[in-house]
């Protein structure tokens, strides 16, 4: 499976039924420290960044929290035949108070909830809000 593969499944599992309520999502959000995969705002006008890796759980562990400068939450979305070892260190999530998601077939849920963070860059939560609202979303069936 290729990450952009688990992206749209993982867009389309949301669409159906967001585990994190979610009003409007929008893919790859750049800024000055990389690049976030899907980008969602939930009703109460919060960020929600997500960062997708097949196998690297690491990796995006590390791009979510730093996403976590403009976001309320961050989470690393994974797909369930890869989640074990990820879901084996469950400590370090918590630690960066970044969650996990699992993708598997049409669905998705949460493994390990977020922590909500107050971002240290309000100017790039309001282009990263900006940028939801102005690209091409998907407003959600659920919301």
């Amino acid at each position: 499976m290729l990450e952009a593969n688990l992206v749209d499944r993982f867009i389309r599992s949301v669409r159906r039924a967001s585990p994190i309520g979610l009003s409007k999502l929008a893919y790859e959000f750049d800024y000055s420290s990389g690049r976030v995969d899907v980008l969602g705002v939930t009703p109460t006008d919060e960020l929600v960044s997500f960062e997708a890796k097949v196998i690297r759980w690491a990796v995006a562990l590390h791009q979510a929290y730093r996403s976590l400068v403009f976001s309320h939450y961050a989470l690393v979305v994974l797909p369930a035949r890869h989640s074990r070892p990820a879901l084996a260190q469950r400590n370090e999530f918590e630690r960066f108070g970044v969650g996990l998601c699992v993708v598997e077939n049409q669905r998705s849920w949460v493994e390990i909830e977020p922590a909500r963070s107050l971002p240290i860059m309000p100017w790039l939560t309001a282009a990263a809000r900006d940028y939801v609202f102005e690209s091409r979303t998907w407003p959600l069936i659920n919301s």
